[in-house]
């Protein structure tokens, strides 16, 4: 009895690591063809540096916990690196809440629908909050897929990125500042500012309409 007590003990944990194995090859098979679709993703070129920089701001941290960058803030980086050349994006001032008041700040539409994209993939993990002034603010992060996309695509847009935003002087990324008149990139006593607050005046045509000829045309 006590030798098939035994046998039974190890048959059970046979089987259990059988069922292991199986469960670990399922789950390799899915990682798998998770890469292959990942591979499949047509992403532009401007998408991929979205993923390099929301690497650079959130995951290259030493903190355990989630970080994610305010959209002002990362708006502002986007407006900075595409005035460098980094982006290929066209810009247009807009009114948005910029830390205690309206103001126009240089947003790029495509930008904010590159964004939307890379979150409806599931590469972006966007979240909103509110403030302790009760207002609310919308935050960026990379999501674990996008992670991997970025380590598997993208490697070499991270490593140009960072070059662009190392301080050598403290070792480290600038960090982000925001302030009434600009965002600034700060490194110790040395502040940049990104220039994303001073909008650029478009020229256009226009063409009076008379309400009566309106009315005419439709009648």
């Amino acid at each position: 009895q006590d030798n098939s007590f035994f046998m039974n003990i190890f048959l059970n944990i046979q089987k259990y690591f059988q069922y292991l194995r199986l469960s670990i090859n399922i789950l390799q098979k899915f990682h798998l063809i998770k890469m292959i679709l990942m591979s499949e993703l047509r992403l532009n070129e401007n998408q991929i540096k979205l993923l390099s920089l929301l690497w650079i701001y959130t995951t290259e941290n030493e903190s355990e916990e989630d970080i994610f960058i305010k959209d002002y803030a990362l708006h502002a980086l986007i407006y900075y690196l595409s005035e460098k050349g980094f982006f290929n994006y066209n810009f247009s001032g807009q009114l948005v809440f910029w830390r205690s008041s309206w103001a126009f700040i240089n947003i790029s539409q495509r930008a904010l629908l590159d964004l939307e994209y890379l979150i409806n993939l599931g590469l972006i993990v966007k979240i909103r909050f509110s403030t302790m002034t009760f207002q609310y603010v919308t935050a960026y992060a990379l999501s674990e897929t996008g992670k991997k996309y970025l380590e598997i695509y993208g490697k070499h847009l991270v490593e140009k990125l960072r070059k662009m935003l190392y301080c050598e002087k403290k070792k480290q990324i600038y960090d982000v500042e925001i302030r009434e008149d600009d965002a600034y990139l700060i490194c110790g006593d040395n502040e940049i500012p990104m220039g994303v607050k001073r909008t650029k005046d478009v020229s256009y045509n226009s063409i009076a309409i008379l309400l009566d000829e309106v009315s005419e045309n439709v009648a």
